[in-house]
């Protein structure tokens, strides 16, 4: 200690133009810094891990943050096809209330974007095999694409920033650049990923970013791209309709293989992507979100049996399912049994809103902590009961995805679907309670994240959706391209074919 302070006090006053102050600027020997952290293709992968919290950021309004109305319902919410259940969970976006870029709002600039262009700055200087570098400058690419896709979708024009931005860089406080000037160059660094990204699964796990990733992140962008620049008359269309069909034909034969699901009911093969403990080896996953007891469990699972749940769905977006004869219900020839009551409303409807909605039943209730049930004797109360299967002990549900009735973590029994209210649990406005993320085997605890049902991020069912539309739009859409898609779909569900 005494030798520095001397050194110290050398450089000072008037010795200091003769002393060399250059080894105050020594690099740490033992730490990370920008400037030693970038060598090794694993110093890339550790730096860019972070990058993954993207998909369960609430800016992106498809995260999969899983509680409640900042989940995955959040852009259903936006879009107005779900609601909050409180008189004041108006839609931000109908009453024109919705925050400026200005305040927020997702305007953000400085953390995934900013580490994305830290990264890509330093791999042409690495020790890295070429290969290597086109990986993770791919990699990079998809990460900056998905943000910028958002940002584009919220904001429109937008400014473009693909550099390391300094306190003092002009481009902090860079104008809005013209919307179809960005979605341009997110479309070309996609496309760059595409051809450029590595198999390197050995080295980044499983589950990881891949080209089949950077092709869902194409399909769905250039879709909406495609269709946004159609309808407001922007032109350059065709490009990135015929972008998404090329991108999802590709990913439609590596997956051929929809998931059909272990639970015995209806349209289980769609209910149980979201109430499933392992989406690793299931059909048509092209990548998730993995949860581990102990490790990152969620609440997504608790939250939709207590009273915090705030998602429910309207009459107008329940009208939008089909029957399961594959008309729609304005169809002369489709059957509907109206709308005297709940039960006619869900009746002979496309499974799929079963397992979105909790449908209508009926039961009484027995006495003490853990309350029997039995049926009603009227007929009706049981229809639903009978097609999803009856949770037979509500001391001990067992293993299962979703059955009736209904009970909350504390396996308190829900006695009758509609509940209308918005104080009990398991209670909404509309009477269309939403429980896409609900099953009877995991575990739930009071005020405590416990859920490990992993949760999709790009899966085929999208994809399929998005090779029909796009060919709709081109006007290319045939009996070829309804099988290809729109009836594979159908045809888990057991809905008529179109």
């Amino acid at each position: 200690m005494k030798k520095l302070l001397i050194g110290l006090a050398v450089c000072s006053g008037v010795a200091f133009s003769g002393c060399n102050d250059s080894f105050l600027d020594k690099e740490p020997v033992t730490d990370l810094t920008e400037k030693n952290a970038f060598n090794s293709y694993d110093n890339f992968k550790a730096f860019m891990w972070p990058c993954y919290e993207m998909f369960t950021n609430n800016t992106i309004r498809t995260s999969l943050n899983g509680w409640g109305q900042n989940g995955q319902y959040k852009g259903d919410m936006d879009a107005g096809y779900m609601e909050q259940k409180y008189e004041s969970g108006y839609n931000q976006f109908a009453y024109q209330t919705v925050a400026s870029a200005a305040t927020g709002n997702g305007w953000d600039f400085k953390s995934f974007i900013r580490r994305i262009n830290i990264m890509l700055s330093h791999i042409d200087d690495s020790q890295m095999k070429e290969d290597e570098k086109d990986h993770w400058r791919a990699v990079g690419y998809f990460f900056h694409s998905y943000w910028y896709m958002e940002l584009i979708d919220r904001f429109g024009d937008v400014p473009w920033i693909d550099t390391v931005l300094q306190e003092d860089s002009p481009e902090a406080y860079a104008k809005r650049e013209n919307r179809l000037t960005v979605a341009d160059r997110v479309l070309e660094r996609l496309q760059w990923a595409e051809q450029h990204i590595g198999d390197f699964t050995s080295s980044d796990g499983e589950n990881t970013i891949n080209r089949d990733c950077v092709r869902a992140a194409l399909s769905r962008f250039t879709l909406r791209e495609g269709t946004w620049r159609k309808y407001h008359e922007l032109g350059d269309y065709d490009k990135y309709l015929n972008e998404c069909v090329r991108v999802s034909e590709l990913l439609i034969n590596n997956y051929p293989t929809l998931y059909t699901g272990t639970d015995g009911q209806p349209a289980a093969g769609y209910g149980e992507l979201w109430t499933t403990e392992n989406l690793a080896d299931v059909p048509g996953i092209i990548l998730y979100k993995s949860y581990v007891e102990n490790i990152n469990p969620h609440g997504a699972c608790y939250i939709e049996h207590t009273s915090s749940h705030h998602v429910e769905m309207n009459q107008n977006t329940v009208d939008l399912y089909l029957m399961k004869n594959g008309k729609p219900i304005l169809n002369n020839a489709s059957g509907y049994h109206g709308n005297a009551d709940m039960y006619a409303v869900f009746r002979e409807r496309d499974p799929r809103l079963y397992h979105t909605v909790i449908p209508p039943y009926k039961v009484k209730a027995g006495k003490g902590d853990y309350p029997t049930w039995s049926y009603t004797g009227n007929a009706a109360d049981r229809e639903y009961i009978d097609i999803m299967g009856a949770n037979t002990s509500c001391s001990n549900p067992g293993i299962g995805m979703k059955r009736l009735p209904g009970q909350n973590w504390s396996a308190s029994l829900v006695p009758e679907i509609p509940r209308l209210g918005t104080g009990a649990f398991v209670t909404c406005r509309s009477g269309y309670y939403v429980w896409k993320n609900w099953d009877n085997w995991e575990t739930n605890f009071n005020n405590g994240n416990l859920n490990t049902a992993d949760k999709p991020v790009f899966k085929i069912e999208e994809v399929l959706l998005n090779e029909a539309e796009a060919k709709f739009e081109l006007g290319a859409f045939n009996q070829g391209v309804a099988d290809l898609t729109i009836n594979k779909l159908r045809d888990r569900a057991g809905v008529t074919r179109m």
